[in-house]
Formats: C-alpha cells, structure tokens, sequence
C-alpha cells in the first residue's frame, strides 16, 4: 500500500513539471528575464534597432518579429565585429540600411570581444547612455550574469552605426552586390588593423612607425564572398620612405595568395588583377581578404580600395532565384 501510494506521488510531480517547449517569452523560459529587460527598455528608453552578437540578436528578433514595429537586432559576430549573412535578412542592406527608414541605436555588448568593441568605439564614439540586462541562462560568457546595452541618442552616430553595418562586405551574399560591378572599401567600416596600430584618421587608416621594426601586416580588409570571375582591386594608398623594402597589398582567397603588388612611393594608387575560381558552386563564394603590409616604410596612408568584377564567369549566381 505505503509503495503503491509512493508511486502516485511520484507519478504526479513528474506529470506536474512535464511541459512543452518554451517560447522565448515564457516566464518559465532562461531567456525570459533579458527579454523582459528588453521591453522595458525599448518602453523607458526608447530603444529601437541595434547591434549585438547571436545569441541576443536571436532571441530578441524572435521575440520582436511577433510585434507590428518590426524592430530588430543585426546579428554582428567575430573581431572585428561583421555582418553575420546568415542570420540576418540581407534586404535590410539592400539600400542604406532598411532603406534609412529605421533609426539604429544601441549595441548589446554579450559575446562582443574587448577589440570589437574599442572597434565600434573608434568608428561611432562613446554612448550617451548605458543601460544593463541579464544574460540568457544558456550564454554567460566567464560567468558574466549581465550585458550592457549603449544607447547612442545623436543622430550622427546612429547615421554611423548603420553605416557600419550597411557598408560591411558581409551585408552581402556575394561581392560585388548585386547588380553592381564594383564595390568601394571604406577604411572606417571595411578595414581594419589587427593589432590597432593603424589609426582613423580623417576617414582614412593611419599607419606610424614607432618602435616595431620590420615589414609587418598592419591593415586588411573584412572578408566577403567572391563568385567566379576576373577581378581588378585598387588600392588607393601612399607609402613614405621606403628603402629596401616595400609595403605592398597582397590578395588572399581561402587561404591562398593569389597576386601582390607593391605600393609604389611615387603613387597614390595601385592595382592588381586576378582571377578566382569557385569550386563551392552556383550558392557560394571564395573568401576573400585584402592584406596590406609596411615594408620598410615609415609611413603608410591608405584612403580605401576598390574591387571591380571585369568578367564574370561560371553561373549567374542571382538568376538561380528570379
């Protein structure tokens, strides 16, 4: 009797926390307190589109895709911080960002590394505001229970945010977009120095020779995907006083070198061509990078680049959707 009557107990409790998926919003749910503090905020301090990395980026999108404003989160991972393509519906870049109809305004800090964001520091400045919310349960990154949202309320940085992601080769499928046959690398939004010795300055990225001697990697461009073709980049930069050694910019396709060409002192730009064959298919690309290099030189200016398709080869990678 007493083991027949122990059985129906525990034959309730496990009936009684059996359940269903959680939705995202269920209060029963770990990611329900960020989601609560989400609303609160977008209600008592005006957010509105932002950046943040994937875990927020997807339970905030699927949280707010239920509502009628259509506010929503790009997905921006790695360092420094780029346009994930496959989480975030590429027609948002399609013409400025959400065809300039939708102020962006904060980044939720989770996941971003220390460089990414002294990256969006440099870029958009310091937020006027900080507010802060708990971390989803399943991601608290060396045991941080708290992310910080910065809320940017000048119309000039939240013009600069957006540019940050709208100008993101990433913010494609494929490079160049589509329809276009070129695509302009802005140093502010495009490139990037590895060990942040380059500086922004005046729209442009400004390498100094201090004291690491040597020819070194001092700037490259965000990755983005190339289909088949022949390609023409150039570089519009300035190298000082070289001697022996000069700085050059090097193409660099999965991994493989394929062309360099030095930054002639005498110069303010230069070009290279080459072509790239995409084994992936008609749905991928080859990933491309720009890498730029000092020589000997003591200083080095580089005001952008620009990639142009000469000839496509292969399959028209957008007719496959028409």
């Amino acid at each position: 009797m007493i083991k027949s009557a122990l059985v129906v107990l525990a034959t309730m409790g496990i009936l009684s926390t059996m359940h269903g998926p959680f939705s995202v919003t269920d209060q029963a749910s770990g990611s329900s307190p960020l989601l609560d503090c989400f609303a609160a905020d977008e209600r008592d301090a005006g957010l509105e589109d932002g950046i943040g990395g994937v875990i927020v980026a997807r339970y905030v999108n699927a949280a707010r895709f239920a509502k009628p404003d259509g506010r929503v989160v790009v997905d921006m991972d790695w360092n420094p911080p780029g346009v994930q393509p496959a989480a975030n519906n590429l027609a948002w870049f399609d013409d400025g960002y959400r065809h300039d109809k939708h102020p962006m305004n904060f980044v939720a800090t989770h996941l971003l590394t220390k460089e990414a964001l002294a990256f969006v520091r440099a870029r958009v400045g310091s937020p006027q505001r900080v507010y802060h919310c708990p971390s989803t349960i399943d991601a608290r990154p060396a045991g941080h229970e708290e992310l910080d949202l910065w809320v940017y309320d000048s119309a000039e940085q939240q013009a600069r945010l957006a540019a940050l992601v709208a100008r993101d080769p990433m913010a494609n499928a494929f490079i160049p977009r589509r329809g276009a046959r070129a695509f302009r690398f802005d140093p502010e939004w495009a490139m990037f120095s590895p060990n942040d010795e380059a500086k922004i300055s005046e729209k442009s990225l400004l390498w100094q020779r201090s004291t690491l001697q040597g020819d070194h990697v001092v700037a490259l461009t965000k990755s983005m995907f190339l289909p088949s073709g022949h390609y023409r980049v150039r570089l519009d930069a300035v190298a000082t006083n070289t001697t022996s050694i000069p700085a050059q910019v090097r193409v660099v396709v999965t991994g493989k070198e394929l062309g360099r060409a030095t930054i002639d002192p005498s110069r303010t730009s230069t070009t290279l061509e080459f072509d790239v064959l995409n084994k992936g298919g008609a749905t991928s690309g080859e990933y491309l990078t720009l890498v730029m290099t000092t020589g000997d030189a003591t200083e080095l200016r580089i005001d952008g680049a620009e990639l142009e398709l000469r000839e496509a080869r292969g399959v028209d990678l957008f007719r496959l959707f028409r």
